[in-house]
């Protein structure tokens, strides 16, 4: 069962959902406080509008393009100004659960075999940055949104840990690659990329340059392109690019657009650059897209 309405401060305990596992998937128009509190392991996601937080005493906002994931104990307030419609997903695990995860992805089958009942221990703490999606999290929380029910809750808590789990390391591990000595600050430099990544995401079709993207970061256009390129593999241009073309294609597929109006509409001012760049990174031309 899936609960449909955000927790009410004077009836919802959080605390005592440590020892269980928990599914909130609520939508609101209207202000929202839910007091300071120690939290359980919980995934944290907002789609339609950002969620606005404070998080180990740092505000942080939470848009559709990436999540959070908290330590059991981590202490968190909640703030929704009500301006805007959000739908605000909390995924809440018991230690056990993550715990006996944990040891599935991080131990070997031989230390399995030999003790079925081990759990991880010594599990670094999660730093408190944003984490992007994966397909797998993502197709997980398409379907639950669908169907709003579960066939197997084990199932369900197991199979959502794992994909939770395995894409915090891959990310944590990007950020740990970060150049800069300090841990604290390879986290902040991870946190201003993900912002910069977000704000491509909500103006990629308009004209912008990466000196735009950079102070919405809060920093230096060859530090954000230095610091981009080392998290991601790809500069801030050649990212925009592809949510572009991803987009475009998601357009070509699904809508009736022409492709000079789908050009156009994902920011391309040339139709013969968009047609070129599309039919290098997709393998085909975009009008025959619908085709295939």
């Amino acid at each position: 069962m899936v609960i449909k309405e955000l927790p009410n401060p004077e009836g919802f305990d959080c605390g005592s959902s440590n020892d269980r596992n928990t599914v909130i998937w609520a939508s609101s128009s209207t202000a929202y406080n839910y007091p300071k509190h120690d939290t359980p392991y919980l995934f944290l996601a907002n789609f339609k509008s950002a969620g606005n937080y404070l998080l180990n005493k740092q505000h942080v906002s939470i848009s559709e393009h990436f999540f959070y994931f908290l330590n059991k104990g981590d202490n968190l307030e909640i703030t929704f100004r009500g301006k805007e419609p959000i739908e605000t997903v909390f995924i809440m695990f018991s230690p056990f659960l993550i715990d006996e995860v944990a040891a599935c992805i991080y131990d070997s089958p031989a230390a399995l075999l030999e003790n079925p009942k081990r759990v991880c221990t010594g599990k670094p703490l999660i730093p408190s940055i944003p984490f992007d999606y994966c397909e797998a999290l993502t197709t997980k929380l398409k379907t639950l949104k669908h169907v709003g029910r579960f066939e197997s809750e084990d199932e369900f808590y197991y199979d959502f840990a794992e994909s939770l789990l395995t894409q915090v390391a891959k990310e944590c591990k990007k950020a740990n690659g970060l150049p800069a000595i300090r841990q604290s600050t390879r986290e902040e430099l991870f946190r201003r990329v993900m912002i910069g990544k977000a704000f491509m995401h909500d103006n990629f079709d308009r004209r912008l340059g990466v000196e735009e993207i950079a102070v919405t970061a809060c920093l230096n256009k060859f530090h954000f392109i230095k610091i981009f390129k080392s998290a991601n593999g790809l500069t801030p241009h050649q990212y925009l690019t592809r949510i572009r073309l991803d987009k475009a294609r998601q357009l070509l597929l699904t809508g009736n657009c022409s492709v000079k109006d789908v050009s156009q509409s994902i920011g391309f001012e040339s139709l013969a650059s968009f047609t070129n760049l599309y039919k290098t990174h997709f393998g085909r031309v975009p009008s025959r897209e619908r085709l295939i």
